[in-house]
């Protein structure tokens, strides 16, 4: 490519994006792609100087099997797209139907978070429906230069140096396929076809190559799934239980890149600016193979305080089973749910609200929920990320999967906050009836789809 600065040789970048995505493995040599078996569809948008959205935009859509004005059609459409590519500014409307179009499809989007040091997530990966993959160190902290922010889904290494001195080499680099060539590849594949590289650039196809490994086992997965799936099976973030100087909380971005605030280098993370959690590739697989025998989510009343509250954990069962009388009793009613990540279950968040605002306690199966409520609710207590595991509904129509039921949320609608979950549409009338107001998604209010239990374990 010629240009302002005259000729530049290629930077090898989709070479090594590829590599980490599905380089072979068990060869001795070099390194091991995360899906060895993989077919890799080479879609060329930027050259190593840029290029504009259009011309991505074009290769998304092409990529994913849509027409595109003047190009043959793509005879071999891809279930992933791999975007390890952005640039400043919110997500545009152009970007916004290409990425609907594609997901209806039923292909997934990934895309890097950027590496402007910990501004918000740069488009593409602040677009709706996209799997935005921020960046870690070695020890599972936000790495400097990665961006981060709601639009973040799940977190992926993406290379570090803990010492920059000099003549002293990258400790914790990511190590890809590349090549020597100045523009065209050299033939050694022993000493000119790897690389050290760091970026979200490299974060990304480790997702995309998760994914790619999941739709193999459940090609039936929707875009949706997929992305509960990852969420639910994620690892939680390191934390000091204190953060200090060095390495504080991270922070959601104020601003857009564009706009240039205070960078935000190594920090903390936290559900609300990397994402769910940091991605484990064997338990994500785990999950789709996996079929577990659900467990009961019991219920309990306390009428003293017109309080309901639900539990799958036997111990608590338990204690509260063994309680002296005048407080907590079984209502008789439970629903299903499982105790470990299984299928395309996702896991349900468990937050504690203070005496000043109810002494209860609030449930929700969606991450980006529980990551919201983090944020618009800041006095609220998360005690667990995975209080249990159960299917979401189709976030539009509130629909379940087959197989499931309806688990309808319910608020009190007092000052002493107070939630019921049921799936008896009889037990939902009266509540109704009784003051109370539908939460969760569809007309009804599902906030999330129960397994059939077992007839012992009702």
């Amino acid at each position: 490519m010629t240009g302002k600065y005259g000729a530049q040789d290629s930077s090898w970048h989709g070479t090594q994006v590829s590599g980490i995505i599905g380089a072979i493995t068990n060869n001795g040599i070099g390194m091991a792609g995360v899906g060895p078996n993989i077919e890799v569809l080479p879609v060329r948008a930027l050259g190593k100087c840029g290029g504009f959205d259009s011309d991505i935009i074009a290769g998304m859509r092409w990529a994913a099997g849509l027409p595109v004005p003047g190009t043959p059609p793509n005879p071999n459409p891809a279930r992933v797209l791999n975007l390890s590519l952005g640039g400043p500014g919110a997500c545009n409307a152009d970007y916004i139907d290409a990425v609907n179009e594609i997901l209806a499809t039923g292909a997934v989007v990934v895309v890097s978070a950027g590496n402007d040091a910990g501004h918000a997530a740069s488009a593409p990966g602040n677009c709706p429906g996209v799997l935005a993959v921020a960046g870690l160190r070695h020890a599972g902290t936000k790495v400097g230069f990665s961006n981060l922010g709601q639009n973040v889904a799940i977190s992926a290494p993406a290379g570090n140096c803990v010492n920059t001195a000099a003549g002293t080499p990258c400790l914790y680099p990511i190590l890809t396929t590349s090549n020597a060539g100045a523009t065209t590849p050299t033939d050694s594949i022993y000493t000119d076809s790897f690389n050290s590289s760091l970026g979200t650039s490299f974060s990304a196809p480790q997702v995309s190559g998760v994914v790619a490994l999941m739709l193999s086992v459940q090609p039936s997965l929707t875009p949706e799934r997929v992305k509960e799936v990852l969420q639910a099976t994620s690892r939680g973030f390191p934390t000091t239980g204190a953060a200090t100087a060095d390495a504080p909380l991270c922070q959601l971005p104020q601003f857009d890149i564009s706009d240039n605030p205070v960078d935000q280098l190594e920090c903390y993370c936290t559900t609300y600016t990397c994402g769910a959690g940091m991605l484990d590739a064997g338990a994500a697989l785990s999950a789709v193979a996996r079929n577990a025998s659900p467990v009961p989510v019991v219920e309990y009343y306390w009428a003293a305080r017109d309080h309901y509250f639900i539990t799958a954990n036997p111990a608590e069962i338990a204690a509260l089973d063994a309680s002296p009388p005048g407080g907590w009793v079984r209502t008789g009613q439970s629903f299903g749910a499982y105790a470990q990540a299984t299928g395309i279950s996702s896991r349900a968040c468990r937050f504690y609200i203070p005496p000043l605002y109810g002494d209860s306690h609030y449930f929700s199966a969606s991450p980006d929920e529980c990551a919201g409520v983090l944020v618009k609710f800041p006095a609220l207590l998360e005690e667990t990320t995975n209080a249990f595991y159960i299917d979401l509904p189709d976030l539009a129509t509130g629909a379940c999967p087959a197989g499931t039921s309806p688990v309808y949320r319910l608020y009190n609608n007092r000052a002493d906050v107070n939630h019921r979950y049921t799936t008896s549409l009889a037990i939902r009338t009266q509540m109704l009836a009784k003051g109370y107001l539908p939460e969760g998604y569809g007309l009804t209010g599902v906030a999330m789809c129960a397994p059939q239990l077992p007839a012992a374990v009702q």
